[in-house]
């Protein structure tokens, strides 16, 4: 007996999933918040090219209204930005118990500093290559800590 058009497709006449992916392999989400649309563009370009989903916020309003609809595995914020600053942004989210890890990307010379200064352990200094920014996001999700998975959007 041959495979019927059925045993390809669901009844919506679209491809079944490969075996294995409605058990958990979700591909991890990042958000990235920051005003500068060429540096979302290019972050999202190179997440989505290592098999992360990815969101984008243009201010720290936005942020948090996507926080609110889908929590992240991993926050990306400019510290810099119009109205809701990432400053602004961070301090809210270090309220919350189980917030998702936050990597502060920011000017080189202060990057470092500020985060310390937020008792954040990620950074990025800007500008930033490929490499630098998968190791750092990978880091981020792979260290326990304060940001455990009890945030709830």
């Amino acid at each position: 007996m041959g495979a019927t058009v059925d045993d390809k497709e669901n009844k919506a006449g679209k491809p079944r999933e490969p075996e294995g992916l409605e058990y958990g392999l979700q591909r991890k989400l990042v958000l990235v918040v920051d005003d500068d649309p060429d540096l979302r563009d290019y972050v999202r370009e190179v997440l989505e090219l290592a098999n992360y989903r990815v969101k984008t916020a243009p201010s720290g309003a936005r942020a948090l209204q996507e926080l609110a609809h889908e929590a992240p595995d991993v926050v990306l914020l400019d510290m810099r930005m119009p109205g809701l600053s990432g400053e602004e942004v961070l301090e809210l989210l270090a309220k919350i118990k189980g917030h998702p890890p936050i990597v502060i990307m920011t000017a080189a010379e202060t990057a470092r500093d500020r985060a310390l200064a937020h008792r954040n352990p990620y950074y990025l200094a800007k500008p930033f290559d490929a490499t630098l920014l998968l190791a750092t996001i990978e880091t981020a999700l792979e260290e326990p800590g304060e940001h455990e998975r009890d945030f709830d959007a």
